[in-house]
Order: structure tokens, then C-alpha cells, then sequence
């Protein structure tokens, strides 16, 4: 996947983001973004817009963890499996 889009900043700075995935969850499509700038957990920096007509839509900090967290966990099963781990 590469997409990217282009949102202003809390200061007016345009910021690139780079889509890493589209996922759906409970029917609402959301997209998993980063800024490739350096985090701790994921190696970048994470966020999660809903898709809205067409738009994305930034949701609350909860929402954005469940979202990742379902995310990473499909990730580990999928290179579990790669790797033969049950």
C-alpha cells in the first residue's frame, strides 16, 4: 500500500502520512496511519481515522487502541503462522 494524504498540524505545519492499512471493524472502515516518526511500541508512530464519506475522521484515544491492539494482534497470528508457531 502506498497512500498518503496531507493534514495540517495543531500549529498549521502540513504533515505527509503514509497509510499502513485499511481495516473494518463492527461494519465502519477505519485506516491505520503513521507520520514515520519513532515510537516505542510499533517502531512508528500510530493513528486511526474512520473513514466517513469519504473523509478521514480522527476518533477517540480508546477507540484508537482497540483498533491497534486488534490490529497487532492479527499481525502476530499472521507471522505465527508464517512461522509454523500454533
Amino acid at each position: 500500500m502506498n497512500e498518503t494524504f496531507i493534514r495540517k498540524n495543531d500549529i498549521g505545519v502540513d504533515i505527509e502520512y503514509h497509510i499502513i492499512a485499511k481495516v473494518k471493524d463492527e461494519n465502519r472502515d477505519y485506516i491505520i496511519y503513521t507520520d514515520l516518526v519513532n515510537d516505542e511500541i510499533d517502531t512508528y508512530r500510530l493513528f486511526v481515522d474512520m473513514i466517513t464519506n469519504d473523509k478521514y475522521v480522527p476518533i477517540s484515544e480508546t477507540g484508537k487502541n482497540m483498533i491497534l491492539n486488534k490490529f497487532r494482534n492479527e499481525l502476530s497470528f499472521y507471522f505465527n503462522k508464517l512461522n509454523g508457531d500454533d
